[in-house]
């Protein structure tokens, strides 16, 4: 039983990597309508994940940027939450990560904090938590 669960970890780890890699493109091309889809799958089959949370902020500023009225309130409370989910995996420790997840980690790092930046250079308040 434990073989298959370590089986199955591995696949979902790649899964989860796979839609990371896939949203970054995305997002290089500039493509809202790719991001959303793959945000939605990250939120439907891996919540909780790293990436999950970095793509969902990412997107959700985006969005935002482009037009306020498109994002629902929710989306727009959640973003500190996903921030502070964020910010406790970046304290993890990152020694079972291979170059590429470590990599693909520091781009998200720094988009996260680029549009976080932004956003609060508008005057949107992203959380009362110190940094």
């Amino acid at each position: 039983m434990s073989l298959l669960k370590n089986i199955s970890g591995i696949f979902k780890k790649s899964d989860v990597l796979d839609l990371a890699k896939e949203f970054k493109l995305e997002y290089e091309a500039g493509n809202m309508e790719n991001m959303k889809s793959i945000v939605d799958k990250f939120v439907d089959h891996y919540p909780d994940s790293y990436y999950a949370s970095c793509s969902m902020v990412i997107y959700v500023i985006l969005l935002y940027n482009e037009d306020p009225l498109k994002v629902p309130p929710n989306r727009l409370n959640n973003l500190s939450i996903m921030e502070r989910n964020i910010r406790y995996f970046d304290k993890s420790s990152t020694e079972s990560l291979d170059s590429e997840e470590l990599e693909l980690r520091q781009w998200y790092r720094s988009e996260v904090d680029k549009n976080v930046k932004f956003m609060e250079s508008t005057g949107f308040r992203f959380s009362s938590d110190d940094k």
